[in-house]
């Protein structure tokens, strides 16, 4: 139908990839998928046979090999002549149905990953009630589950778009009010996350001569970051760590993690430690 080689074919435990020389469109591969599947219901029989020298010579078949002898040719009357030294079906019906699960793109043409008789049935099986289960999940029905999950993840991105709207204004409550400073800010952000907390820091030791730390609750303790153009954090990372029982550390301009303690505890080291 389209002018392709067959340039490799591979037999797996997950199915059989078949590799084309030409690239395929969606509605190509169905056509095929269709037209393969017409020559398995119609039941073909197969021949095998060893045509002679002068025999073979005639022939119009395919073959990745030029050969002269001990050919063994593989005809389905009407579709296929083929040199394949395999064990075939008697009657193209044995196959049982084909179904091409999914194609790409491959060295310029096109692979396919197919499977046929009961593993294809089977894996109708399993995606019919993967397809029943997402169908009661979203309570349409299953012809409808492609345009109810798109439904979902339009609304899924109108909620993120929302949030991060939501997120850019508790930042912005804390970093429009920042202004120049001298010596040590600490700033306890509850409702901002750790890229919160990041880009606070960002904005705060722009402005602030000393260290900038910026906190957010998390569990029994908090999330920290902390920032400097004047001073090597690192030093200070393991310190903090050691002293609230936390973890983290960065560069030495920036530092963060997580600590076990209360904002007492952390404001208390931060007025001890940091000058």
């Amino acid at each position: 139908l389209f002018g392709c080689e067959n340039t490799g074919f591979h037999m797996g435990t997950f199915g059989i990839t078949a590799d084309l020389s030409v690239l395929l469109s969606d509605e190509q591969v169905r056509l095929i998928e269709r037209e393969a599947n017409a020559a398995v219901f119609a039941n073909v029989p197969v021949r095998v046979f060893y045509p002679d020298r002068e025999q073979i010579k005639a022939l119009d078949y395919r073959s990745k090999l030029e050969l002269s002898e001990n050919l063994r040719l593989v005809e389905i009357e009407g579709y296929d002549l083929c040199a394949c030294c395999a064990p075939h079906v008697l009657r193209t019906g044995e196959i049982g149905s084909i179904k091409i699960l999914s194609h790409c793109s491959n060295r310029g043409g096109t692979r396919l990953l197919l499977k046929c008789g009961f593993d294809a049935l089977e894996d109708h099986i399993e995606k019919s009630d993967s397809v029943a289960r997402i169908s009661a999940l979203l309570c349409a029905k299953q012809n409808e589950v492609t345009d109810a999950v798109k439904s979902l993840k339009e609304e899924k991105t109108a909620l993120e778009y929302e949030l991060e709207g939501l997120k850019r204004k508790s930042i912005s409550k804390y970093t429009d009010r920042l202004t120049a400073s001298q010596g040590n800010v600490c700033v306890f952000a509850d409702d901002v996350d750790s890229d919160g907390l990041r880009e606070i820091v960002n904005v705060g030791k722009a402005v602030c001569s000393g260290v900038f730390a910026a906190f957010s609750k998390q569990g029994d303790g908090y999330r920290y970051c902390m920032g400097s153009g004047s001073t090597d954090l690192r030093e200070l990372a393991v310190s903090f760590n050691k002293a609230l029982s936390g973890k983290g550390g960065g560069k030495p301009e920036m530092i963060q993690g997580s600590v076990c303690a209360d904002k007492r505890e952390i404001i208390d080291f931060l007025n001890a430690q940091v000058q």
